[in-house]
Order: structure tokens, then sequence, then C-alpha cells
């Protein structure tokens, strides 16, 4: 449902050529932990970037020592202003066969004639279970000691754009959340008390994947600026973090599913239990900026402490009144740069204008100052020049705009016409006139409007509790198949569980027809590869590991010493006719194919 979902959106919003703007093509390859036990499995992840349809590269021989399984492909499409990017991601299941330490080569793929080729990853396979997320019940110092052995796979960093600024000079900071192989929620803003900066707001976060080390990470970027206001060596940092963890059993998931996690989790998940939350609180280094003083030299008298690149506009309407009459002075900053420094410049009050206090505002990296000006006398004929004055951060230099000056007309008033009071509007004030009406006066109706038997109320209806009872039910049924479904997709030694009945059904059934075609060799030689696999898919085990002393030994844990002894028969009759020729009839193929139906069938009992 959700893939047929994606479909349509893409193809509803699916840009035209015109929109559409190159993307780059990239290939890269990550897993999710370079430390895996025998037995057990880990995820290998190829990533093509800017393109939309790549095949799956075969690595059943590319890849030693490792049963490569391939689980299947994960897409990401999005449109933002325009610009059109797409990502198709390979995932494959790689199962050891033996202890010791090993590379995954890098890969090289052909896109387009293109050559592109990974970098090469390390892994180490040991004999001893691996932790990668602390105890659910770890309390206390056993907290502090488990979170920190987290360094790896959930970590923050603190990036400034610049390590050498000049006073009230806007510095870009950059927060990064790293994380890989968690479930992470609850995601808050970063905490960030740099002493000496002023600091502006968080802009909204951004979010992508970044490979570190061969490691894929899922990367929360958030950025803001800061600005000195004193000078000398200045500490910036460290910057904090709250979040929780969600801890779970056995997860495969997408390398794009845990964007969904950051940005608010999975309902049904908690619903149903089996994850447990923990607040934690990510704290990264710290950084030091020199901050140097404004140069001395050539600095304008007027100069008021604007450090950056800006535009200044200045205009004056209207520029024929009367003597008495307002003018309004509106001048306007923007730029790159600390507008919190940034003072404009105002006229002040003389013998040729009456002035009243500006009115400034900062909005959207926009500073815009109102100013209303009164010609005292039809003598006026223009309002002065004004200028603004800046260092440049480019040019290290300081640089100046003027703005003016601006001629008006003023006439000289009628003898009946006498001076207007100009008072500045005020936000928030309200009208002495203004009425709320209905509040003290209860109109009458002109109409009665629906009139209902008093006690008459619609939860007491059957009607209405049926609707109800039936939408807890839909809504109870929808978790179910919703938990199973995301069991199937999280849960591979669930998920093979399920497939080991399947898979030998569809076995058995080819190796019945073998039997009818009277085709000894393909028919035991098929026999063999179905009981393998089915006791591969029912142990979760690689396929190239699974021997008669492995099963025995699960099934002695399990008190079915009988049933191991069946399977060795088997397994002896299997390899006696597939490599000593023997020979059999069709009567003894349908005693062996017998038996494995009923090997299988009484594993089908087993739990576990």
């Amino acid at each position: 449902m959700k893939r047929a979902v994606c479909l349509i959106i893409v193809l509803l919003f699916y840009p035209t050529p015109n929109q559409v703007s190159a993307q780059d093509v990239s290939f890269e390859a990550s897993v999710d932990t370079k430390q895996v036990q025998l037995g057990a499995s880990l995820q290998l992840t190829l990533t093509f970037t800017g393109v939309q349809n790549v095949p799956a590269p075969d690595l059943s021989q590319a890849i030693a020592d490792f049963d490569v399984q391939y689980l299947g492909p994960s897409t990401r499409i999005s449109i933002v202003n325009g610009q059109y990017s797409s990502m198709v991601a390979h995932i494959y299941v790689l199962s050891p066969n033996k202890i010791g330490k090993f590379q995954i080569p890098p890969l090289s793929v052909n896109i387009s004639g293109q050559t592109l080729t990974s970098e090469p990853i390390d892994i180490e396979v040991v004999d001893t279970p691996v932790s990668h997320a602390p105890p659910l019940s770890s309390q206390g110092q056993e907290d502090s000691q488990n979170i920190a052995s987290l360094d790896d796979k959930i970590f923050l960093t603190l990036e400034a754009g610049k390590k050498q600024a000049y006073l009230h000079e806007k510095i870009s900071v950059t927060v990064k959340l790293f994380v890989t192989g968690l479930s992470v929620r609850d995601i808050q803003l970063p905490e960030l008390k740099p002493f000496g900066f002023e600091a502006d707001q968080w802009s909204r976060p951004q979010q992508y994947t970044q490979t570190v080390g061969g490691i894929q990470y899922q990367v929360v970027e958030f950025n803001t600026f800061l600005s000195p206001t004193r000078t000398g060596p200045l500490e910036v940092g460290p910057a904090k973090l709250m979040c929780s963890l969600l801890f779970r059993r056995s997860q495969r998931r997408s390398p794009f599913d845990h964007f969904d996690d950051m940005l608010g989790g999975d309902l049904f998940e908690d619903f149903f239990g089996g994850v447990q939350k923990r607040d934690m609180v990510l704290q990264s280094a710290n950084l030091n900026v020199d901050v140097l003083e404004l140069p001395e030299e050539n600095k304008p008298k007027d100069f008021s402490g604007a450090v950056g690149q800006f535009e200044f506009k200045a205009q004056a309407s209207p520029n024929q009144v009367k003597a008495g009459d307002p003018i309004t002075l509106r001048l306007t900053i923007q730029g790159e740069g600390n507008l919190k420094s940034v003072q404009l410049p105002a006229i002040k009050e003389d013998e040729n204008f009456k002035v009243y206090d500006p009115q400034v505002k900062e909005e959207n990296g926009t500073k815009v100052l109102e100013q209303v000006l009164i010609p005292k006398t039809e003598k006026v004929t223009e309002i002065p020049a004004l200028n603004f004055s800046y260092f440049d951060t480019q040019s290290l230099s300081y640089k100046t705009i003027a703005q003016g000056p601006f001629p008006i007309e003023v006439a000289k008033p009628e003898a009946t016409e006498t001076f207007k009071i100009v008072e500045t509007p005020q936000e928030g004030m309200k009208s002495p006139l203004a009425e709320s009406l209905g509040r003290d006066i209860v109109f009458i109706k002109e109409h009665p409007g629906n009139l209902r038997p008093i006690g008459s109320h619609v939860y007491k209806s059957f009607l209405f509790w049926c609707l109800v009872i039936f939408s807890l039910v839909g809504f109870a049924v929808t978790l179910v198949v919703f938990h199973r479904q995301q069991r199937l997709k999280t849960d591979v030694v669930y998920a093979r569980r399920l497939k080991a009945p399947l898979a030998a059904k569809k076995g058995l059934a080819a190796a019945q027809k073998l039997i009818e075609k009277e085709d000894p060799r393909e028919f035991y030689d098929g026999l063999f590869q179905t009981l393998k696999e089915y006791l591969g898919h029912k142990f979760h085990l690689p396929a190239g590991t699974i021997s008669v002393v492995e099963i025995s030994q699960l099934l002695k844990a399990k008190r079915q010493e009988a049933l191991s002894e069946k399977i060795k028969s088997i397994f002896d009759e299997c390899e006696m006719v597939r490599y000593a020729s023997a020979t059999v009839d069709k009567t003894k193929m349908k005693e062996i194919f017998q038996k494995t139906q009923e090997i299988i069938d009484a594993l089908e009992r087993v739990n576990g």
C-alpha cells in the first residue's frame, strides 16, 4: 500500500524536463556494523544517488568468505523547489562462514558508460556475541557506561563556518546528529549557550545520509548564526541535544526508515510494546573562535558597527506638501550580517523639520526604519542626504552608501488651515468606539431553528454505539496486520521461520515430479537441497554452514534426539546416491520422500 501511494504521488508531481536539474551520479557501499558474530549476519547497502533504475549487482562471487542474500531495493525520490533528486539502495545480508578479519573489496558498477567504484570495508567476525545496544534494565552508573559504548552508533558534532572572525561578524554554526543502527525519537533542538556571542534562531533541520568510515549514518543537521560581541579568543559550545532511544531485539530495515523514527516514530509499535524508550543527552566537543578587532584605519565617523555585506535604500513621500504636513522617510537595509548590531541613520530635529521618533522593524533579513518629518516652513527644499557605513568582510575594508538628498516642494498653508497633529500608530491599540455586540444584549431569534426532545443525545442511540464498536474492531485488526507486516520486514529470524515450510513445500513438489520421471540422481540432489534450505530457514543458519553435527546439537537441546537420527539417515542416504552412484528404485525414492515429509511435519511442531 505504501509503495502504491508513493508511486501515485511521483506520477502526479513528476517534473517536466524544464523543471528537472541535472544531478551527479554517485555510488557508495556501507554496512550496519563492522563486527559480527559467526552465525549472525550483517547488512550491506549499495547506495546509488542521482539515478532511478539500477539493477541489483550480483555479489555472489564478488565477496569471499560470506554467504550473500539479496533482500531487495529501497528508493527515495524528492522534488524541492524544482530540484529533483533520486536515490536507489540495494540491500544484502552477509552471513560469515568463518572467524577472522576480512575485507569487502572495492565494488565497481557501470552506469551509462561511467565506472563507479566503492571504498573497501573491513569486517571482523568473532565467536562471541556482539552487543550493539545497552541492556533494557540497566540504571544509574551502568546507563552512563552503556550509553558511552554507543559512541560509534550515535554522536553529535559542532562545526563553525570559520575559526577567525571580526567583531559583530556573522558566523555560521552547524550541529549534526549522526545515527546508525538505532531508532531515535523525540529529537529536540540543540542547546547552545555561547558566552560572548549573539545567537539567531535555529533554522529548519535538514535530513540526509552520509557515509563515514564505511558506515552509513542518518544525519539530522541544525544551522544557526552567531555574532561575537567581544574580541579575543572565545569558546563556543558544547552543543547539547536531548533525544530518546528505542531498543528492539532484531531489526533489518531500509536505510531510509530511520528518518521516520526521527520525525516522530511509529504509534503502532509503541501500542503493542516490545519497545523500550530511554532518554539521553548528547554533547559535542567545543569550538574555539578568535575574534579580531575592527581596523581603525579609514574607519568612517558615522560607522555604527555594521559588519557584513549590505544594501541601503531610502525614499521619502510625499514630495509635495504644505508647511505642517507630514512626510514619511523610509530607510531599508538588507544583506548578510548581524542586523541586530546595525543602527540606521535618522534625521535630527532642526530649524527646518519637526522630527518624531523613528519606528524600527526587523524581519526576514531586512531592517526597516520609518520616520515622520514635518517641514516647519515653505522655505525647505530638500531632506538632507543620509549615509550608511559598514565593514565589508569580503574586501576587508569600510564602505559607505549614500542616499539623497531628497528634493521636496513645500507650499505655504492657507490662512484657515492649522497645523496637523501627527501621531505614530501603535500596534495593539483599539478604537474606543469599537463595540463588541452580543455580550450584554441577548437578541430575540427570528427563527427557532431545529427542535429536539429534551434528553435526546446522539451518544444514547444504538447506531452511534454500533459505529463506535465497528471502528474499534477495525482499528484493532489494522494494528494486528500492520504489526505482523512490520515484524516480517524487521525480524529476519521470524521471517525465515515462516518462509521455511513454504520453501519446503515447493521443493517437495519438485522432488515428487522427479519420482515419476525415475531420475534418482536429480531426485536425491533436489531432496537434499530442499531439506538443507528448510533447516537453514527453520534455525536461522547460513546455508553454507549447515551440518548434521550442528543440527543434532540444536535438536538435542530441544530434546528431539529421534528427529536428529532421522535427519542423519536421510543425509547419509542422499550422499550415498549423489556421490557413490548407488542403485535405487522408485519404491525406495517414495520411502525417503515420505520420511522427509514426516520429518518436516515434526519439525514444524517444534518451537524455535
